[in-house]
């Protein structure tokens, strides 16, 4: 339901507009002077972030900007002195000088121009994967699509129960599980995982041993809080349940050894209220911890070595080391979240 309401004394809207022209580019200026400053001094490197360098012009435009409107009022008083001490040479250098400062500093200005990069092109054909294909079906990928999973129309958060239906996600789950490995029972999917993982790891054909651990990575780069994370993105509370029931119910794992993590984030309460419900001795572990989530550590022992320098960081960067709860961990499922990104086109 629309509620439109009326008002008999009608306003002009023009000077609000124009006020919004007026002083629009340079407040956007100066915020993005404070957010260049804020990411750049304490980590130059960030200066080479696509978002920095939308902000860079943004903001040395502004500095330019206050530049040439601080001269304006000096020359004006320069002016001003000349002209009352009959010095009239310097009274025209100072007076051309200050209309040229004066037609920089007020003429509207203009959103810089953003560099359009070529659209890319593969250098590959279609259809023709690299590699070579891996898997218990090498290359088999699978996917589950129901579109009666979620309800939400924008209303509430769309990680509530009332917009998400668990029973088909649970679903959509078990199908993909048995699609990848072409069984017809949950619990022998996971079965058929394990050994599979076993036989290429070296450690023969065995299943899942009671004791081992699994560590499961979630995508919450949208969480800055233990408390709601409203309408971010982020894994979702219902697929983050069902992978939990899954393993604990069908592959017999008990919820002690299975620990959700992002090492660089915090875990919200939508998803941890969600699966402590039901798995109270589940594990979950982000960057601050508390409020019954572990605390991320760095195994020291297990450093990450890239392929390559990472040239955006001072001298490489610093030293990244694999979380202690992955180390201890026979078993690692990243459960990717793949959503649209403006840079990338997709994030996982």
């Amino acid at each position: 339901m629309h509620l439109h309401c009326k008002n008999n004394e009608q306003s002009d809207p023009l000077p609000a507009k124009k006020w919004g022209r007026k002083y629009l580019l340079p407040i956007i200026g100066f915020l993005s002077l404070v957010w260049f400053l804020l990411r750049v001094i304490p980590k130059p490197s960030r200066a080479a972030y696509p978002c920095q360098r939308v902000a860079f012009p943004l903001a040395s435009g502004f500095v330019l900007w206050v530049a040439g409107l601080y001269s304006s009022i000096l020359i004006g008083k320069k002016l001003k002195k000349y002209i009352m001490s009959r010095r009239f040479v310097q009274a025209m250098t100072a007076l051309l000088l200050l209309v040229a400062l004066l037609g920089f500093t007020f003429l509207p200005p203009s959103l810089p121009a953003l560099a359009q990069d070529d659209p890319f092109v593969p250098i590959d054909a279609p259809n023709s994967p690299m590699g070579v294909a891996k898997g218990l079906f090498p290359g088999r990928v699978v996917w589950a699509h129901d579109p009666d999973a979620t309800s939400w129309d924008g209303a509430g958060y769309w990680s509530d129960d009332a917009y998400t239906n668990q029973a088909i996600v649970d679903d959509m789950v078990s199908q993909s599980l048995r699609n990848l490995t072409g069984t017809t029972s949950d619990a022998a999917a996971w079965e058929a995982l394990f050994r599979y993982f076993n036989r290429t790891h070296g450690n023969g054909d065995i299943g899942y041993k009671s004791g081992e651990k699994i560590a499961i990575k979630l995508n919450l780069n949208a969480c800055n809080t233990h408390g709601s994370n409203r309408n971010n993105y982020y894994s979702s509370p219902q697929a983050t349940f069902a992978m939990l029931q899954q393993l604990v119910e069908c592959a017999g794992v008990k919820a002690e050894d299975i620990t959700f993590f992002d090492a660089t984030r915090f875990i919200p309460r939508e998803i941890f209220d969600k699966c402590m419900a039901a798995y109270p001795t589940a594990l979950f572990a982000d960057w601050e911890g508390g409020d019954g989530r572990t605390k991320v550590t760095r195994d020291l022992t297990a450093q990450i070595k890239f392929s390559q320098p990472l040239t955006l960081e001072p001298d490489g960067g610093n030293p990244a080391y694999v979380p202690t709860c992955v180390s201890e961990a026979k078993y690692l499922i990243n459960m990717g979240q793949l959503k649209g990104h403006n840079l990338a086109g997709i994030t996982l």
